[in-house]
């Protein structure tokens, strides 16, 4: 499994703990994006998915939350 599934999956789990984090980031739609946006949710939920793994960017936390909105919208 390649660093950016893993990175994935674990941002998953994490996003799965709380139906509001489903319903966020399977709708985000923000013109900053996940990168810049500065939603107080998406600040939680990026505080909880670096404790669980610390090892990401700003892009390659942006990349991965894409990574999930996809999964969250293909499963809807």
């Amino acid at each position: 499994m390649l660093s950016y599934e893993l990175q994935t999956a674990t941002a998953m789990k994490v996003i799965m703990s709380c139906p509001e984090w489903i319903n966020f980031v399977r709708d985000f739609n923000n013109p900053d994006g996940f990168l810049f946006s500065q939603s107080n949710v998406l600040m939680e939920l990026e505080k909880q998915i670096l404790a669980a793994d610390d090892n990401h960017t700003g892009a390659s936390f942006a990349f991965v939350m894409r990574q999930c909105q996809q999964i969250l919208q293909k499963s809807k």
